[in-house]
């Protein structure tokens, strides 16, 4: 019990989404059809930090590109997969209220392996979603990090 109340004190702190800035709200969003899930995760996020997602838009996030791909990665004995890795990729820009190019268009990558069993196609299939949406949130992450840090509306104020 004692190290959970000493866990602050020793400057450890659970990851957390960084806060949108202010001067960047509200917040619109725009993508190419594939990215769809991608928008809807994020809008969900920017709506859990509070963030105004309705309104005249002081910003605007883009999906401009959105792709996961699936590798064999290993093969067993019998010729059969063993290993897929996973290959994901989301492409994202922001612009402000008048459409001038805030943050250029930037890729988030990442790659995820996981061991294959034919005899649990279902179970291999949700793998595979699972990992795919903890990828999307994990680039949901890092560019509201990156926003976060830079906060261009802020620094043009």
């Amino acid at each position: 019990m004692t190290l959970l109340v000493n866990l602050p004190g020793c400057g450890f702190q659970l990851r957390t989404t960084p806060a949108w800035p202010a001067s960047l709200q509200p917040v619109a969003t725009d993508s190419i059809p594939q990215g769809r899930d991608f928008i809807l995760l994020l809008r969900r996020t920017l709506s859990e930090q509070g963030v105004a997602l309705n309104g005249q838009a002081a910003a605007q996030i883009v999906v401009v590109d959105e792709q996961h791909k699936r590798q064999i990665q290993s093969l067993d004995n019998q010729g059969r997969v063993s290993v897929y890795q996973l290959n994901y990729e989301v492409i994202l820009k922001l612009n402000g209220a008048d459409g001038e190019l805030l943050i250029e268009a930037e890729p988030y990558r990442f790659q995820r392996s996981y061991a294959y069993d034919p005899a649990r196609a279902l179970g291999n299939q949700w793998q595979e979603q699972q990992m795919i949406k903890r990828m999307r949130q994990q680039a949901i992450e890092r560019f509201m990090q990156r926003v976060a840090l830079s906060d261009p509306a802020g620094a043009a104020k």
